[in-house]
């Protein structure tokens, strides 16, 4: 490319100097200066500026959904020790609900508890139902049967099915 005061040329050189050069993978015998021009174009592979890096750092880890992460993590090993007590006292057997504690899903689960108290559900009283509905003995993992059973029976806020639709129309 060149750079004057009057105008910019951008060079394409189509011809191959080398005719023992192996082709690459890809390479187009029938390109025109134009179409590798856009190609050119087209490609974004320089790197970004300090100044630029630091700002894009910075909105991440100021956004919304990065303090929103952070207060998850946090929320769920400061609450941790409580919905494991209530796991183990909402009706299951004492080797479910350590099952239900140490697997994988207890953390989605307690984060769908989490969720189901926010809109207002009684967790203490739905829990145990939700365990009382249906066994556990086919389950692989006790957690994730939980879990599901809490996020369909939560998916919308406490007083917003039904019975608050039969309680508006008698009002």
């Amino acid at each position: 490319m060149t750079r004057g005061r009057a105008a910019n040329h951008a060079y394409v050189i189509l011809d191959r100097t080398d005719d023992h050069q192996q082709p690459h993978r890809g390479d187009d015998p029938n390109a025109s200066s134009r179409s590798i021009l856009a190609g050119v174009l087209q490609h974004v592979g320089a790197e970004l500026s300090a100044h630029e890096t630091i700002t894009a750092e910075q909105e991440q880890w100021g956004s919304i959904a990065q303090l929103a992460a952070e207060y998850e993590t946090i929320a769920a090993a400061a609450q941790h020790d409580g919905w494991a007590s209530l796991v183990r006292t909402s009706g299951l057997t004492a080797d479910q609900a350590q099952a239900a504690v140490e697997s994988e899903a207890f953390g989605p689960l307690t984060a769908a508890l989490r969720r189901a108290e926010v809109n207002h559900h009684d967790i203490e009283t739905l829990l145990p139902r939700l365990i009382a509905a249906r066994g556990f003995n086919d389950a692989d993992d006790i957690a994730a049967v939980i879990h599901y059973r809490v996020a369909r029976a939560t998916a919308r806020p406490a007083g917003s099915g039904r019975a608050a639709k039969h309680r508006e129309r008698s009002a």
